[in-house]
């Protein structure tokens, strides 16, 4: 069985297809299988005879191998866009010794240069080497005498020690080191100086700051002491009454807890006025407790006899009257949220509890 390796004109893609695939006169008809993957690889590769449900599709075949191994290498090299090679030439490949590798030949433009023998015995291994001078130790010998006679009579303070090299001492090389010297300790001053003048500086900077810090805190205090005062003041407003007010608030103070649908009409129109229902809030906030739920319990208590409770429901369910819109709701968060403990209270901490405490008016009564 032969292989081809063919272009695909719908999609322009190369694939391996078994060579009765393929038809026309020109070979450029093809069947082709509907699946994908491994199942396609398959089906590729054992040579299925095409089905009634394949599709055809116009090709032009590129190569056609008997090995299926090589006609997939040479589809690879197609799709990359390299030259593949066909059948008759892989024969004449593999037919060459090395399969298809060619023998190297020597190059003989460079072989006139290439015979130089490396022998130790042919090299030239008598390199003279040039001599320096003093190397010979009788010519040492002889210059260290001719030195000697040269500064034996030099006196020995004349020569100073420099780098382990002796040089002629004069007046001008001292007056040099002493110049040296006193440039460097002149530097030395100016930047102690200059270190001097910049702690001082450093020194009154600290000292402003701690003033102005001072005088900033002094400042706070006073703000403060001026807020609670003011916070005092307003506090002691709120709470003073006149004796008018008094007598209104002890008025309706002892309606509570209402006992009738009239009285608690009269309430409700007292509490119009604000100042009035800030009293009242007041009041009721005395009434202690820990959390919302237990002082909104003792509150309503204080506000409602359970014959009257009984009357209403939170949002007027089953026919009762509408809680939720009485001004005495407005007065029972109020109250609630004047008591330093429930001061943050919102209205679904306080709600679940007054639905229920209106439910059971009822069943209270009857015990």
């Amino acid at each position: 069985m032969q292989w081809c390796v063919v272009f695909f004109h719908f999609d322009k893609t190369i694939e391996v297809v078994p060579e009765h695939w393929v038809f026309d006169d020109d070979n450029t008809i093809c069947h082709f299988p509907p699946v994908k993957g491994f199942r396609l690889y398959e089906i590729i590769k054992s040579g299925t005879s095409p089905k009634e449900d394949w599709k055809v599709y116009d090709v032009n075949m590129l190569a056609k191998y008997d090995d299926f191994t090589y006609a997939q290498t040479q589809c690879e090299a197609a799709r990359n866009g390299k030259k593949i090679f066909s059948q008759k030439t892989k024969t004449m490949l593999d037919g060459m010794d090395g399969k298809g590798q060619r023998i190297r030949k020597p190059n003989t433009k460079f072989s006139e240069f290439m015979n130089i023998n490396t022998d130790d015995e042919e090299l030239n291994t008598n390199i003279t080497f040039p001599t320096f001078k003093g190397s010979n130790p009788k010519e040492c010998k002889q210059n260290t005498a001719d030195n000697n006679k040269v500064t034996e009579n030099v006196p020995e303070d004349f020569y100073t020690e420099s780098d382990n090299v002796l040089e002629p001492y004069t007046a001008q090389s001292e007056t040099s080191e002493t110049s040296h010297h006193s440039n460097i300790m002149d530097n030395i001053s100016l930047i102690i100086k200059k270190l001097e003048d910049l702690d001082s500086k450093n020194e009154e900077f600290q000292r402003k700051v701690m003033r102005n810090q001072y005088a900033l805190q002094h400042k706070l205090n006073d703000l403060e002491r001026v807020i609670s005062e003011s916070a005092n003041i307003r506090k002691s407003n709120i709470n003073q009454v006149t004796d008018e007010e008094s007598e209104q608030v002890l008025s309706i103070w002892k309606l509570f807890p209402l006992d009738s649908v009239q009285a608690l009409e009269d309430v409700e129109n007292s509490l119009a006025d604000q100042q009035l229902q800030q009293h009242l809030a007041l009041k009721f906030s005395l009434v202690g407790g820990e959390t919302a739920k237990d002082i909104t319990r003792r509150i309503l208590y204080l506000m409602l006899t359970n014959d009257v409770a009984k009357l209403y429901s939170f949002d007027g369910a089953k026919g009762k009257l509408k809680f939720k819109s009485l001004k005495l709701y407005h007065l029972l968060l109020a109250s609630i949220r004047k008591n330093q403990k429930t001061h943050d209270a919102t209205e679904s901490d306080i709600l679940p509890e007054t639905r229920q405490w209106l439910a059971q008016a009822k069943f209270r009564k009857q015990k």
